[in-house]
């Protein structure tokens, strides 16, 4: 009977016993990449906000049918307009919310990317909308706009000159609200940064709060700074 070396027999013994209890070697597993806490991983909905946005939208939109002649007068409706600068504020609010519950809140996009990154997702519906109004207007055999006016609409520059705010396109008037966002997107950065360090206390809170409360309460204070003029010629083509 030939020797077997001690090598040869241990490994004949580990493969019996292999066999005999199932053992398999176990797979390597790939280190796992980074992760993501779940806390960060999930973005919170603010659903609170929510019957807001409808009750203001709602609003909003008799507001506008009232000034058209849509709808007959009514003292409620003639208040429409009063949510335009809420949704503004809701807007930097929402914006400004999650970047303080991000895990680095002192994070930001430069001010060109993070706007690049929203007009990616407005701009082709606000083009196609604006399109198919004008097409609307040619089919109806309505008056077309100046060419000026359909340039500076369609690079949402209409809001920044008075004369064109509410011209252009007839029918998507209240666009105007669109074209204010690049802006205030672009200057988000520097104001959120700029805030976060000013803003160590409650009171410089509150009192940058009342002063931004302000400006409104001048319009009674400044008799001046009324004017008489009737709201509706704003929709009026001339």
């Amino acid at each position: 009977m030939p020797r077997t070396s001690s090598g040869a027999l241990f490994s004949r013994w580990a493969r019996c016993a292999r066999r005999t209890t199932g053992a398999r070697t176990a797979p390597r597993v790939a280190p796992p990449a980074k992760l993501v806490p779940a806390a960060a991983a999930t973005r919170e909905y603010l659903h609170a906000l929510d019957v807001a946005r409808i009750f203001g939208s709602v609003h909003v939109v008799l507001g506008h049918l009232q000034s058209l002649g849509a709808l007959r007068n009514a003292y409620f409706f003639g208040w429409g307009f009063t949510w335009v600068p809420w949704f503004f504020m809701l807007s930097g609010y929402v914006l400004t919310h999650a970047r303080l519950n991000a895990r680095d809140p002192d994070k930001l996009d430069s001010p060109v990317t993070f706007t690049a990154v929203r007009m990616a997702t407005l701009f082709p519906v606000y083009a196609i909308g604006l399109v198919v109004a004008l097409l609307i207007r040619i089919g109806t055999g309505k008056s077309v706009p100046n060419w000026y006016e359909m340039g500076l609409q369609g690079l949402l520059l209409q809001a920044w000159i008075p004369p064109v705010t509410e011209q252009g396109i007839l029918g998507t008037a209240h666009l105007w609200f669109v074209s204010c966002l690049p802006f205030y997107w672009l200057a988000f950065r520097p104001l959120y940064r700029l805030l976060r360090r000013r803003l160590a206390t409650l009171r410089a809170t509150t009192l940058l709060l009342l002063l931004l409360c302000a400006p409104p309460w001048l319009a009674y204070l400044l008799p001046g700074s009324n004017f008489d003029a009737d709201a509706a010629a704003w929709y009026q083509r001339k």
